[in-house]
């Protein structure tokens, strides 16, 4: 069992390293220009969260797909 007394500084030192922006290595780049949102990410946090990640990426693409679908009968077809 992992002493408690580890935690802490395990966390403490988790959080320095999201905060630095010196050490990410992975850049996500959403949007068109001008509007485009730059997110700095770690490869190592992105695949503890995998799973969840794709699962969120599935349900956005469903709802989307869905929307443009709507869109496209409304336009062309009412």
């Amino acid at each position: 069992m992992v002493d408690n007394k580890f935690l802490p500084k395990l966390l403490q030192d988790l959080l320095e390293i999201l905060d630095d922006d010196e050490y990410y290595d992975i850049t996500i780049e959403v949007g068109d220009d001008p509007d485009v949102k730059i997110f700095k990410a770690h490869m190592v946090i992105l695949n503890l969260i995998y799973e969840k990640f794709c699962q969120l990426i599935r349900k956005m693409m469903e709802f989307w797909s869905i929307l443009n679908y709507q869109i496209f009968y409304q336009k062309f077809f009412t």
